[in-house]
């Protein structure tokens, strides 16, 4: 079967798998929530990311993909009309996708 990828996805694919490596998925539908309970929401998911990471894996590396998680939910446009987003982010690579697409929180 042949599946045909958008390139962010064949992006993503393409990269060298490089430990930890963090993927989030949750719904993001900030025209139908208050944006003060989506980030409520994101800012759960994050710290449960670090809290992992730094069980285990080394202080620097987690710290590293702990600020790049942060940093992109600090730029998430809530002004979209997209239904959930997908997050990637490793040492040496990170990505946002908005979804047009419900999704659950993963």
């Amino acid at each position: 079967m042949n599946i045909t990828a958008n390139p962010e996805v064949k992006a993503i694919m393409q990269v060298a798998h490089i430990r930890p490596a963090v993927s989030i998925i949750m719904p993001f539908e900030p025209k139908m929530g208050i944006k003060s309970e989506l980030a409520h929401g994101l800012k759960l998911a994050v710290d449960k990311v670090e809290r992992m990471l730094r069980t285990d894996y080394p202080a620097d590396i987690s710290a590293l993909v702990v600020y790049k998680l942060r940093r992109i939910i600090k730029d998430l446009n809530f002004n979209t009309h997209k239904k959930s987003i997908a997050v990637y982010v490793s040492p040496v690579f990170e990505k946002l996708l908005y979804l047009d697409i419900p999704v659950e929180e993963k």
